[in-house]
């Protein structure tokens, strides 16, 4: 590809396959793309002649290395390595829709679930705090997204929430927020940790 550097950035459970960022010094951009180890080629589409895992945005793979996540221009796509076409994973709730706010960070468990912050307002109904949220969804159910950073009752966040992480296994997100109305009183950036609701979906 005439790189000159790449990082590592993700990689599968075991090692085969791992997803890199390229520096391309004719172009002065960075690339990523995802490497398969044992074949020792990048994952090819089964019926495009397209490169589509040749990408620009930050990438994680999922730990069986079946599928990956980036973001990209504000938005996560990703799919799976066989798959003729990428996916946009961040709709808006209605499944159709783009998000009317850009993605900041976004996070993948083994099974392929993503979880990412957004100031979209769209994602899901009455999101009305105009707030960085964290939400999560399984990409390959249609319709899934849901909010997580929300206080007792179904309380808004009363500030900004961002950098989810979602446990190996996909069974708990952890985030941070400035909220002080998620569990009891709290001053400054606090680091949460709630159940997934996606869990085994």
């Amino acid at each position: 590809y005439g790189a000159s550097s790449g990082v590592l950035m993700s990689q599968s459970a075991d090692g085969r396959f791992i997803a890199t960022r390229v520096h391309h010094p004719s172009a002065d951009a960075y690339n990523s793309f995802v490497f398969d180890r044992e074949a020792k080629v990048s994952p090819k589409p089964t019926t495009s002649g397209s490169h589509p895992h040749y990408r620009n945005g930050p990438m994680l793979l999922s730990l069986n290395g079946q599928r990956y996540a980036r973001l990209d221009n504000g938005v996560v796509k990703g799919g799976g390595f066989l798959s003729s076409e990428e996916e946009v994973l961040t709709y808006a709730g209605d499944g159709v829709s783009a998000l009317d706010e850009n993605v900041s960070t976004h996070s993948m468990s083994a099974d392929g679930c993503v979880a990412f912050a957004a100031e979209a307002t769209n994602v899901v109904a009455s999101d009305l705090n105009n707030k960085g949220d964290i939400f999560v969804t399984q990409p390959s159910i249609a319709n899934t997204s849901q909010r997580v950073n929300l206080g007792p009752g179904g309380a808004e966040a009363n500030g900004n929430s961002s950098n989810p992480k979602l446990s190996t296994d996909g069974k708990w997100i952890f985030f941070l927020s400035y909220a002080t109305n998620l569990d009891g009183p709290q001053t400054g950036r606090q680091l949460y940790v709630v159940a997934n609701p996606l869990a085994g979906s």
